[in-house]
């Protein structure tokens, strides 16, 4: 797995399209938090295939979120 940061990739694009034919590229944001992965179009079609209709899962809910779900399930049941 290959890891590059964003300017890197945008200057070197093809290089890059072409490294994820065979390992996930990895484009960071100011070469710490990670943006995205780059990968084959198999790839892609494979995992996507595997997940089935919904490739792209919701975002997990913060603690919050799910302290309001439960309060207003209260809130209903009075």
């Amino acid at each position: 797995m290959t890891t590059v940061s964003s300017a890197h990739f945008r200057a070197h694009l093809s290089e890059h399209l072409e490294r994820a034919q065979r390992e996930p590229v990895i484009v960071t944001s100011r070469g710490v938090r990670r943006r995205a992965v780059l990968v084959s179009a198999d790839f892609f079609d494979r995992a996507s295939a595997a997940l089935g209709d919904a490739p792209y899962a919701a975002p997990p809910r913060s603690t919050q979120e799910e302290v309001m779900d439960e309060v207003m399930r209260f809130i209903q049941d009075l």
